[in-house]
């Protein structure tokens, strides 16, 4: 078996479990963080636009935090 046959069958391997791990990290986050209206709405907008665009994460943390810091979602 070459490197290539081996980085291919690593990747195949490990590509399922890490979007399953990533899944369950923001189903966890969702649960605990989500106490309203206008906080569910912020996650499905995210969520959406995580994958249709090609927009860094941390700008969406950054308005999500301003967000919160202005008092539009809180905990």
């Amino acid at each position: 078996m070459g490197q290539t046959e081996r980085t291919t069958f690593l990747t195949q391997g490990v590509g399922p479990i890490t979007l399953g791990i990533l899944f369950a990290v923001g189903v966890k986050i969702l649960k605990t963080s989500n106490h309203g209206l206008p906080a569910y709405a912020v996650s499905i907008a995210v969520c959406v636009l995580m994958l249709r665009t090609h927009i860094s994460p941390l700008w969406f943390m950054a308005v999500a935090g301003l967000l919160g810091g202005f008092g539009v979602i809180n905990r």
